[in-house]
């Protein structure tokens, strides 16, 4: 009889820690879900301004000059990154101060002055 005590004691121990180890599974799956889900949340968040941006954009294109200087910051002291020619295609993502756009043409963004940009819009295209 004592060794049927042990055993039953035995099993109850075991059917314990599966609970236990139920219990722990269900509380994982519901934090993995969470972070999952925050995951998911942000790079939504991110298309979702990139979509903003692509809509809010109006293109441009370089006028005035035969070469306009495409700048790492709005400034004239800034680096030079790269020329575009007369009649160069850009997309102006936002007026960076009153002098500047910030544009991105080709995969690359940068910043060129106002005065050498016209603008229309994306829906007269």
């Amino acid at each position: 009889m004592g060794r049927r005590k042990i055993f039953t004691e035995e099993n109850k121990n075991i059917k314990k820690g599966a609970n236990i180890m139920e219990e722990v599974k269900e509380e994982v799956k519901e934090e993995v879900k969470e972070e999952v889900k925050e995951e998911v949340k942000e790079e939504v968040k991110e298309e979702v301004k990139e979509e903003v941006k692509e809509q809010n954009n109006k293109l441009g294109k370089v006028f005035g000059t035969e070469l306009l200087n495409v700048r790492k910051d709005p400034s004239i002291n800034s680096d030079v990154l790269f020329v575009l020619k007369k009649d160069k295609e850009v997309n102006i993502l936002e007026e960076s101060n009153e002098d500047f756009y910030k544009i991105i043409v080709d995969n690359k963004e940068g910043y060129c002055m106002k005065k050498f940009i016209q603008c229309f819009s994306i829906k007269n295209f």
